[in-house]
């Protein structure tokens, strides 16, 4: 059960990030910005992350 619950906050994002492109909220450029901040930023830091629980 854990190991799902792990993955619940992934694929919200998911379905936020899917949604606000369906509806067209960001514009046209925002994939390759955000795969850049994710790619350079997001996930390099992440390796940092202490688990609390």
């Amino acid at each position: 059960m854990s190991l799902v619950s792990a993955f619940v906050p992934i694929w919200i994002l998911t379905a936020v990030g899917y949604a606000a492109c369906r509806w067209g909220l960001l514009g046209e450029a925002v994939a390759s910005v955000l795969g850049r901040f994710v790619f350079h930023l997001a996930m390099p830091s992440a390796l940092f992350l202490k688990d609390v629980s």
